[in-house]
This record gives C-alpha cells, sequence and structure tokens, in this order.
C-alpha cells in the first residue's frame, strides 16, 4: 500500500512515551504488530488538567500557552469545573507550580497525556490506530496517528530475552549473557566475554575489550531487536551498570528501538520507574514478586 494512505494499524503496546515539538505535544507508542515493530506517533495533542471553574481564568492569566475551557463537569464537592490544556510540558510545570502557590487545587494534572490518550479509549494493551505510514526513512517504521480504539489481538508473538552480566567488584564488566526465544518460539542464547578467544560452545563470542564488548551488545540489540527483557534486578544492577560503564567510555547506550538510547529520567536514580528504554519492555524479577505480594528475608 503506498505511503501516507490512510489505513488501519493493529498492535500490541509495549512503551509509552511523550515528546516536546514545535506544533505542541507528540504521543509515541512502540508496537509489536505482525509486520514487525512500529513507532506510532500522534502529533499535536495537549496535556489537560482540570480545575474549579471559578479559579481557572486566574490560574491561566500569566500561562499564554495554556488555554481554559468550561465544561459540564463539577468535582466531588459539586462545585462547577473547567479543563486547562497545554501544549508546553513547560508551561504545565508552571501552571502546577502556580496553582500550588495560590492554594487552588487541580483535578488529575499528575496524568501523563501517553497514558491519558489510552485511558479515554479504554485501551489497556492492544490497539488499532488510524492513519498513514511516513515516508521519512529510518530504523523503524513510523505511523502517523489521528485517531485509536481498543483492539484484541491473540497472534502477536513477543521476543524475549533475559540479561545477566558479570563483573569485578569495581564494576568493571567481564562478560554479558543473553538467553530467550525469538518470534518464532525458537531458543536462544549467546555470552560476549572479554578475553583471548579459547576452545568453548559456540555461542561464546570473545571480544578483546569492554568497549568493544559494549559496542557488541548494542550491535546484538539492533540485530536480535527483543521486545522483553527479563532478569534478576536488571534494572537496579544489569542496566544501571550498563548506563554507567557506557558513560564512562563515552558511547551512547543505543539499546533501545530504533537505536535509541537508554536514558534515565532522573540522573543517577537507576529505578524502574526512572528507566526510558524506548520500545522494549523491562521485567524485573525482584520487582514482579514483590507485585504480587511475595514476601521474603532478601530477594539475593
Amino acid at each position: 500500500m503506498p505511503q501516507n494512505t490512510p489505513q488501519t494499524l493493529k498492535g500490541r503496546i509495549l512503551t509509552r512515551h511523550l515528546v516536546q515539538r514545535d506544533e505542541g505535544l507528540c504521543l509515541q507508542y512502540y508496537l509489536a504488530t505482525e509486520q514487525g515493530p512500529v513507532l506510532v506517533e500522534v502529533p499535536g495533542q495537549e496535556q489537560i488538567c482540570f480545575a474549579k471553574e471559578k479559579d481557572a481564568a486566574a490560574l491561566c492569566q500569566s500561562l499564554s500557552q495554556v488555554r481554559t475551557q468550561p465544561l459540564a463537569l463539577r468535582n466531588f464537592a459539586k462545585e462547577k469545573v473547567a479543563a486547562l490544556y497545554s501544549r508546553s510540558r513547560q508551561q504545565m510545570r508552571l501552571l502546577q507550580k502556580q496553582a500550588q502557590d495560590q492554594g487552588m487545587p487541580l483535578y488529575e494534572a499528575d496524568l501523563k497525556p501517553q497514558q491519558r490518550f489510552l485511558i479515554e479509549r479504554f485501551i489497556a494493551l492492544d490497539a488499532e490506530f488510524y492513519g498513514y505510514f511516513s515516508e521519512e526513512s529510518g530504523a523503524l517504521q513510523r505511523f502517523v496517528a489521528s485517531r485509536a480504539r481498543k483492539a484484541s489481538l491473540n497472534n502477536i508473538e513477543l521476543a524475549v530475552i533475559s540479561l545477566d552480566l558479570e563483573c569485578s567488584m569495581q564494576g568493571e564488566l567481564y562478560s554479558v549473557g543473553l538467553y530467550g526465544r525469538d518470534r518464532n518460539g525458537a531458543l536462544f542464547q549467546r555470552v560476549y566475554m572479554i578475553g583471548q578467544a579459547q576452545d568453548g560452545p559456540d555461542y561464546i563470542h570473545w571480544v578483546r575489550d569492554e568497549a568493544a564488548l559494549l559496542q557488541a551488545l548494542i550491535d546484538w540489540f539492533c540485530l536480535w531487536d527483543p521486545d522483553i527483557i527479563i532478569g534478576w534486578s536488571v534494572v537496579n544492577f544489569d542496566l544501571a551498570l550498563l548506563s554507567r560503564r557506557y558513560a564512562h567510555h563515552g558511547i551512547e547506550a543505543r539499546l533501545g528501538r530504533g537505536g535509541v538510547p537508554m536514558s534515565w529520567l532522573v540522573e543517577g536514580k537507576y529505578r524502574p520507574e526512572t528507566l526510558s528504554l524506548p520500545g522494549r519492555v523491562v521485567l524485573d524479577g525482584i520487582d514482579w514478586l514483590k507485585a504480587a505480594f511475595y514476601q521474603f528475608e532478601r530477594y539475593s
């Protein structure tokens, strides 16, 4: 089908992101589809929150990029509320600070636009987007969408990989182990190890030093392109250590889908909620045990 031709795209949402652009906020969703991974973008969006109708005008007065609109809605105290819209994340932060300083409550200001878009359409995992494939070339197909709705998919296979590092007490890497299944269900295993080549299993690949190991891992992620990464303390330890070693060598940690660098929303805070690894779901065994209410004296 020609590009820029309106069509629908169904897929399983892996990760959700928000990008600031000149025309407003752009919602990004990395999807696993029958045709392979796709980056869906919903451009020209606004961040929304709500305030008491009597407070709305005062809150917007000094913020040029925030507009207000009365609604037929009320808060729990049965007071009229208005919606506040902003195309700028910076302006929304200023609005939140101004509301706090003036003691004026905001409602749903903590709800991220990329989450709200899905919630309002009752989308939890699988979605159908309406739009067109972009003509821009790149490492990943890009689909520009204007609408979306909930879908139900049963035939999307995901590639899963387990990641494990071995290192010195000072954090210098010795090896990286990878084990999992591809989208066809075939098992895969590989170990990148620093040192002189020795006889051993075919899945061991020898590299000359730590920098070469880090680059080999980037190349592997680009080639094998997993949807899901699992491991034990894989965020707090493995990905955190990788992030520090990439920075030490001045190499961009391009482990995200399409070669997008791995990053952290709060510098130096290596937690699942601060990790940004576009297009790849990271499941940490310890956090999932805790989420399922399992309790142990220690998780080592």
